[in-house]
């Protein structure tokens, strides 16, 4: 559902079924943490931006305005998105975000 929902939002043809069809399509899982590098290199992203104290900044900055429904919708597809290519649980600092989202809570600085 959320990804069918983002695909109208971006106006995308026809949404992947899952969405770990997108990440097995670029090779992208924990196993093979290059390819995601490699995809984020390809987006214009270079490696200090994508370490955790800059991804945390980034995303501070980037939610700090969304209003709490759509924290919410984040989060819950966040989670659906990681369960979908991995079993392995989130970082209990992302857990604990995904958690206030979903509680409505304001995005917390690290």
């Amino acid at each position: 559902m959320y990804l069918k929902n983002l695909a109208l939002v971006l106006k995308i043809p026809k949404p992947p079924d899952d969405i770990s069809d997108v990440f097995k399509k670029f090779g992208i899982s924990p196993e093979n943490p290059e390819a995601l590098m490699q995809v984020a290199k390809d987006a214009g992203l270079d490696a200090e931006e994508l370490s955790p104290d800059k991804a945390a900044q980034m995303v501070q900055k980037m939610t700090e305005s969304l209003p709490p429904e759509m924290k919410k919708y984040m989060a819950s597809m966040i989670e659906s998105i990681s369960s979908a290519i991995t079993d392995i649980p989130m970082p209990e600092d992302v857990q604990k975000l995904m958690d206030s989202w979903k509680q409505g809570k304001e995005t917390e600085e690290n």
